[in-house]
């Protein structure tokens, strides 16, 4: 007989199997949503060493709740936990009131010591490389450390669910719409990932690695870093990605940036119609047939998609979101949101875009990045020859000029030079202490070099050293502030002033010791160690982004 759809009052025919109209199931009432999740008590911290050694040296996810890691991290709750991995949730000493998850990874199951070293090789290039992600669709990666026998990334905790357990547990599809506007940001994810230098493959995008927020916003995570200390072969796992969702060239391991858009059109076939893929390997049977209620045009997107032969499908991203995003445009969204989605379409953008473009897709202004950007195409000798070359002029014309430098009528104590090292330093290496030793270390060796090569000195080298501590120990305290002042935002132009207000600050301090204040008027002495100071935040970042691990291909 007849059946009448309990959302819409209409009826149809006595084996359809969903509402044409509302692409709700005939016979599932419209679900409930899920109940905000319990306030999070933060417990009072506990050393590491107080947790039983025995419990917690072998597997992963037996430290219990307020366990403390690296002298940092204190364990709330322990949030997931699969395979070789578990997740935590904890609290952050050095932040009060920031909240991390923590993935814990463990080799002891690798028994050969080859592979359990290329094991923690691998995963130190993997988190260094996530460290450098920044995008608004990607959880953040902070850290990365190792600690009793156990590896450990320290990212954002994302307060959400996955696709795969709202899609298990609503019971039906979700709407096109919501289904559209999820894919048009996982297109612009794999937009940046794909134009990085050298491009990132995600391998294993699937409903399952998909966070939804409470906003209705989406974060792609798990880039798998703890296959590598997996000994063997999983078996719900292939070469490279999950059966079902891992494109046809997975087997053989020869993926790109297409195989990733085939996962994607996988993922958003299995929300529109919770069809497990794993039944029919490469070859889903028409999507419009499982659900009527699929546009003709989502059809028409998700078939070239989906061709086994990867030249036939769509060459990049930004050509698959312009797709996603023009039939978007078109909808409006329904009653049976799960999140709160924006109801503004998103605007196409020209393919063009993408053509081996290396930028991301928004202006990138930092001057450092700009310039590497610009120098890409050079290959590793040449940056390698480029760079032995700048040293050799630089230490040439320092050993050469001194003597006619120092002929000169100008008072080189009133030209702060060593304003670099603090802010070169700490630009190129942003970890405690550096900003201390950097200025420290190579204030002394100048000095030092250019009393040989003049063979005089100026004042007493107990003086010297003691200038230069004290000046070191100022700026050390002064990048102490920098990252609370920042926070996560990747602020450059305030790091570069307050880097350069340290340097001004600390060679102010180093000359008026040696002098006995002589120089605290000269205006021309401030100004130089701001200006010596950006300079060297220059250089600095510069180091850094150059020396950046590459991505394990």
């Amino acid at each position: 007989m007849p059946q009448t759809c309990p959302h819409c009052g209409q009826t149809h025919r006595a084996e359809a199997a969903f509402c044409p109209v509302t692409g709700k199931p005939l016979s599932i009432p419209a679900p409930q949503p899920p109940p905000p999740p319990p306030p999070v008590v933060i417990p009072p911290a506990a050393p590491f060493s107080q947790v039983d050694p025995a419990a917690a040296s072998n597997l992963t996810g037996r430290l219990p709740a307020n366990a403390l890691l690296k002298n940092r991290y204190v364990i709330i709750e322990k949030v997931g936990q699969g395979g070789m991995a578990a997740v935590y949730k904890v609290a952050d000493l050095l932040l009060p009131g920031a909240t991390w998850a923590v993935k814990e990874m463990s080799d002891t199951a690798i028994v050969e010591p080859e592979e359990k070293a290329y094991a923690v090789r691998a995963f130190q290039q993997e988190s260094s490389l996530l460290q450098q992600l920044d995008h608004p669709t990607l959880p953040k990666v902070i850290d990365s450390f190792t600690e009793n026998n156990k590896h450990y990334l320290v990212m954002e905790f994302i307060q959400g669910q996955t696709l795969e357990s709202v899609l298990i547990q609503r019971g039906a599809p979700f709407s096109e719409f919501e289904v559209l506007h999820w894919a048009v940001q996982l297109c612009d994810v794999l937009v940046y990932l794909h134009n990085c230098i050298p491009p990132i493959i995600f391998r294993d995008l699937k409903p399952s690695n998909i966070m939804l927020m409470p906003d209705g916003q989406v974060k792609l995570f798990d880039f798998g870093i703890a296959r590598f200390f997996k000994p063997g072969q999983k078996k719900d796992t292939i070469a490279i990605g999950t059966p079902g969702f891992a494109s046809p060239e997975a087997l053989d391991g020869q993926t790109d940036g297409r195989s990733d858009l085939y996962s994607l059109c996988v993922t958003v076939y299995n929300l529109l119609t919770r069809y497990d893929p794993v039944k029919s390997l490469f070859s889903l049977p028409p999507i419009r047939k499982i659900n009527p209620a699929i546009s003709a045009e989502m059809e028409r997107i998700l078939i070239k998609g989906l061709q086994f032969d990867r030249e036939k499908r769509y060459a990049n991203g930004m050509e698959l979101r312009n797709e996603f995003a023009r039939l978007l445009s078109g909808k409006q969204p329904t009653h049976n949101l799960s999140a709160n989605a924006p109801t503004l379409p998103y605007a196409p953008v020209p393919s063009a875009v993408t053509a081996r473009n290396p930028l991301p897709e928004a202006p990138v202004s930092r001057p450092t990045t700009r310039l590497l950007l610009a120098a890409a195409h050079l290959s590793t000798p040449q940056l390698l020859g480029l760079g032995a070359a700048i040293l050799v002029i630089l230490v040439g014309l320092a050993w050469f000029l001194s003597p006619v430098l120092s002929r000169m009528s100008i008072d080189w104590n009133s030209v702060p030079i060593v304003a670099l090292f603090g802010a070169l330093g700490y630009a190129a290496y942003p970890k405690r202490g550096i900003a201390f030793v950097s200025h420290t270390l190579f204030t002394t060796i100048l000095v030092i070099t250019i009393w040989t090569r003049l063979n005089q000195t100026y004042y007493s080298f107990t003086d010297l050293l003691v200038a230069a501590v004290a000046s070191g120990v100022l700026m050390e305290a002064w990048v102490f502030f920098l990252p609370i002042i920042k926070g996560k935002k990747d602020a450059w132009l305030l790091e570069a002033f307050w880097l350069g207000v340290m340097a001004m600050l600390g060679t102010v301090l180093f000359f008026g010791l040696l002098t006995n204040w002589y120089y605290l008027g000269y205006a021309v002495q401030w100004i130089l160690g701001f200006v010596f100071g950006l300079a060297g935040w220059f250089v600095g970042d510069l180091l850094r982004q150059a020396l950046k691990p590459r991505h394990p291909q």
